[in-house]
């Protein structure tokens, strides 16, 4: 039966093996959700088994035992396999080469040639605890356990595991990751030093602390991005290593132009697949182009040294500090998730104050036709090029 309440839960699990259209062996799993009966569970499996056979599927019948190959494999082999096949198909250069190093150094090195039938959770928690003595940070564990899950669940999709050992394994709580950045005054200091002792790389460092880009985004940045007519950069690419792809979300945002920058940008305007921003040689920008002269405009004007990635936090802390809604600094950061954006909520000014007293406020009737555009206010920027 494909139908069965898992130990670890209250919920009925639905699991059915098929050959695809071309003999492909594939598993469907399904929870029915929790307060789901077995009727309705099986209900649902009758449907998901239809939809399968509609687009040419073969349903395997029997136990799960039976339905699935008996497939054996080493760690360190399925490992190679699950990089070279699902990893090379589905994940960006930087992804790879993340997931490449945690498996070299930390999870092949750990489960060796181990049958993946034989890893457990207890092995895993052996694997968190030994990670710890080597004093790795819990938000490092966590990455190497993101990975070892998701290799897991391409196991189990796979035919080699019926269920993924690492059910049940919570991350580890980690501290909110510390960040430094600029005020608006040491930003305008920063700027203004820039035009004084480096113009060549304002515009460049202007748009990166007016529309909070990545490092990447900002390389990748070509001019057919620019929208001048309707006052928007549209981030849709970036760079690492020399390699061009898609944001770090994998969606394209856009970033309204602060008025300062529209007039900037549309004195350079070059041909619509030309970049932005070049080095000094002419060539594509890179990371190490900018490392220099970041530092030593740091330096002339006297500021503390932070990283360039601060200046994408100084712009997300700088719109928190005039109030915006950290909705609307999830958006423009391009954050897949809001919690990636909560990092900025201590800087909410008198946000619990606010909260308490807006309770005895009277309501408030919306305006009808309200516009709810993002607005961005920097004008303390001089507007000097």
């Amino acid at each position: 039966m494909a139908v069965r309440r898992r130990k670890d839960s209250r919920a009925y699990m639905i699991d059915i093996y098929y050959h695809t259209a071309v003999g492909n062996l594939k598993r469907l799993r399904r929870t029915a959700g929790m307060g789901t009966t077995l009727k309705e569970a099986q209900n649902l499996e009758r449907r998901l088994k239809k939809e399968v056979e509609r687009k040419g599927g073969r349903i395997i019948e029997g136990t799960s035992k039976q339905q699935r190959h008996d497939k054996s494999a080493a760690f360190s082999g399925f490992a190679k396999h699950w990089f070279d096949n699902y990893c090379q198909a589905n994940n960006k250069p930087s992804e790879l080469n993340s997931k490449e190093s945690i498996l070299r150094i930390h999870l092949v090195p750990h489960f060796k040639d181990h049958d993946l039938r034989e890893i457990d959770s207890e092995q895993v928690t052996s694997f968190i605890a030994n990670q710890k003595t080597k004093g790795l940070t819990a938000k490092t564990i966590n990455n190497h356990l993101a990975v070892l899950r998701k290799l897991f669940n391409t196991a189990c999709d796979w035919g080699y595991l019926e269920v993924n050992p690492m059910n049940g394994i919570k991350l580890l709580k980690a501290p909110q990751p510390a960040f430094d950045f600029y005020t608006v005054g040491e930003r305008d200091r920063f700027l203004i030093g820039c035009q004084d002792r480096e113009p060549f790389w304002y515009s460049f460092f202007l748009t990166a602390f007016l529309t909070g880009m990545r490092l990447g985004e900002l390389c990748a940045l070509n001019w057919n991005a620019v929208d001048f007519g309707n006052d928007l950069i549209e981030v849709n690419a970036s760079v690492w290593q020399g390699q061009r792809g898609t944001p770090k979300s994998g969606r394209t945002r856009r970033i309204p132009l602060h008025s300062s920058l529209k007039d900037l940008l549309s004195s350079m305007q070059g041909e619509s697949d030309e970049p932005v921003f070049k080095n000094l040689s002419g060539e594509s920008l890179t990371g190490n182009s900018i490392r220099k002269p970041f530092r030593r405009i740091q330096e002339a004007v006297g500021l503390k040294k932070i990283r360039f990635h601060d200046i994408r936090h100084s712009f997300a802390s700088q719109l928190i500090l005039i109030g915006q809604p950290m909705k609307v600094v999830q958006e423009l950061l391009g954050h897949s998730d809001i919690r990636m954006t909560d990092i900025y909520s201590h800087l909410t000014p008198n946000a619990n104050q606010d909260a308490i007293d807006s309770l005895l406020e009277a309501p408030k009737e919306p305006k009808s036709g309200h516009n709810m555009g993002i607005v961005i206010d920097f004008s303390e920027v001089s507007n000097a090029q």
